[in-house]
């Protein structure tokens, strides 16, 4: 069960698509079947998945190059015990999938809401007719338009059309062609150093004048480049915040060690989610 992976699913997501990439070219299992891989309902299930240890690992959606933060996931990583283990940094195609043979124009097209927004302008263009229906993932989407048929359309991965016996109409349909997603494998452990590693924390400051100011400070008197910084609410009262924070290094490092300890001493809250190897494209 330890080598399992879970993911946000159905099948023919994004998030199963970062799942099939790290089981093949990250960890590189030499078993390749389904059955190395648990779809997941939700992100909640798949964190839960590995805290009770039915699966080894969790592949979740981290950031994304055009809307940001997945709040969800900074929520989840501040209330687990778990740690993240590896980034992944995946390419975002959406596609135009309808029933093989069909032909018509679109009446209806499904898929996730941020999808839908990002394909407006050639939703606008080529397919001004239909109606947008938002739906829960652009697997959902799939899974409907297959079942429905004829004059309705989904916005989805390319992987997604196999799965669901439909065909590609149109690929590479965002308006915005950069768009990626950084996805992290959590699990019961990080990773030992490697060339060139990332290290993300979880800050509570305290509250006083300046102590972001001076919590910074820390990383910049000792030259350690922070390459993100995200706020969410502590949920404890108004106007009280944490900040997740990465930053280049391995917490194993003497230097490293020495600004955690400083961080620690000038922090109310200090949560080190891990350390892992920085993303690099094979």
């Amino acid at each position: 069960m330890q080598s399992k992976i879970a993911y946000l699913g159905p099948p023919g997501t994004y998030t199963e698509e970062a799942a099939q990439f790290y089981a093949q070219s990250v960890v590189s299992m030499e078993k390749k079947s389904e059955d190395i891989f648990l779809a997941c309902m939700s992100m909640e299930e798949v964190v839960s998945a590995v805290e009770y240890k039915e699966t080894g690992f969790g592949v979740l959606p981290l950031e994304n190059s055009l809307e940001g933060s997945v709040t969800v996931t900074l929520d989840l990583l501040a209330a687990s015990s778990l740690s993240i283990c590896t980034e992944i940094i995946r390419p975002i195609e959406h596609c135009l999938l309808t029933k093989a043979g069909d032909t018509q124009p679109l009446k209806k097209i499904y898929s996730h809401p941020q999808a839908l927004a990002q394909c407006r302008h050639y939703l606008a263009k080529h397919c001004p007719q239909a109606e947008l229906e938002p739906v829960a993932s652009t697997a959902k989407a799939s899974m409907i338009v297959s079942r429905e048929g004829q004059g309705k359309g989904a916005i989805a991965p390319a992987r997604a059309a196999a799965y669901y016996n439909l065909k590609i109409r149109a690929r590479g349909i965002a308006e915005n062609t950069s768009n990626a997603t950084r996805f992290i494998v959590v699990a019961w452990h990080d990773s030992p150093p490697s060339a060139k590693d990332k290290t993300s924390i979880i800050v509570g400051i305290k509250d006083s004048p300046g102590s972001l100011y001076a919590l910074l400070g820390i990383f910049a008197a000792k030259k350690i480049n922070l390459t993100r910084i995200a706020s969410r609410p502590a949920r404890t009262n108004i106007g009280e915040y944490i900040f997740f924070i990465d930053f280049e290094g391995h917490r194993q490092q003497n230097e490293i060690r020495s600004v955690l300890q400083r961080v620690k001493e000038e922090s109310c809250y200090l949560k080190i989610l891990g350390s892992y190897p920085v993303y690099r494209e094979k």
